[in-house]
């Protein structure tokens, strides 16, 4: 790999961004382009500045998506659409996220090949995701007006993903408004339900009282806009917030570097929090 071209698409970022996207440097950068390039299978000897620099762009707007806390789906999904030149379908998405995930875990992480274990792994998880989405659309509110929705396994509350189901703890409260934590306790495969349940038992803040366990299917194609016996959503549009920082964020792209667009991020993530306390 032309080692002149990755010093120059290095040099195209300002130094906060470097040390953000690339820690180790060019190295680092040559690993990614090298990576993604075998995953897409583009020929060596066709990877010229333009290429590397359109590869680099695959793994910057994933950076900047993932701090946005979009879910690893919906990016996948939109893969084939923005980087459609060299991402063709969605099982290559698949396994381009499921790269830039184990190299976001281990910076020094380089596939050498397509056998990679790790990476096979990963992405047919994803690839299960959408088969369970699917397979799932219909069947989401099927058990809404049911007594023990959500309080049993077989009839869980469906999220979009994990980070739907982190947004929709951040608006739960009990039916008289006592503000709640959570706790992951188990993984479990249910008879008629497609996807794995994940069950959280649920106490009153700042107490080690059970107040109750919730079971969540995180295959939904959209998240629940309903809780349980028992408890409440507060009135907040959480999605639709975070949504709307998104588009803020995106609008002022071409202007600020991605350590700043991060900051927006976060930032925003902040606000909104302290709004759906306030509430």
């Amino acid at each position: 790999m032309n080692q002149n071209a990755i010093q120059k698409l290095l040099k195209t970022y300002s130094k906060d961004t470097r040390s953000y996207l690339f820690p180790n440097g060019k190295n680092e950068l040559e690993s990614i382009i090298h990576s993604i390039s075998l995953i897409c299978a583009i020929p060596s000897e066709s990877i010229d500045y333009n290429v590397m620099k359109a590869l680099a762009d695959i793994h910057v707007d994933t950076c900047i998506r993932k701090t946005a806390r979009d879910e690893d789906t919906d990016i996948i999904l939109d893969m084939p659409k923005k980087h459609r030149e060299y991402v063709k379908d969605i099982t290559t998405a698949s396994k381009v996220m499921a790269y830039l995930v184990l190299h976001s875990q281990d910076t020094n992480y380089k596939l050498r090949d397509l056998s990679d274990e790790n990476l096979n792994e990963l992405s047919a998880m994803y690839l299960d995701s959408f088969k369970f989405m699917e397979l799932n659309d219909g069947k989401e509110n099927k058990h809404l007006r049911d007594e023990d929705y959500g309080l049993v396994k077989e009839k869980p509350i469906f999220t979009h993903g994990q980070t739907g189901t982190d947004l929709y703890f951040s608006t739960l409260v009990s039916d008289k408004d006592e503000e709640l934590i959570y706790e992951y306790t188990n993984s479990l495969e249910v008879d008629g339900i497609d996807g794995i349940v994940d069950e959280y038992i649920i106490k009153k803040e700042d107490s080690d009282d059970i107040v109750a366990a919730l079971y969540f299917n995180r295959y939904g194609n959209s998240n629940s806009n309903n809780a349980p016996k028992g408890f409440k959503l507060k009135k907040v549009d959480i999605v639709a917030a975070l949504e709307q920082s998104r588009v803020n964020v995106r609008k002022d792209l071409q202007k600020k570097t991605i350590v700043e667009i991060i900051t927006l991020v976060l930032v925003a993530i902040v606000i909104i929090y302290l709004l759906i306390r306030k509430h």
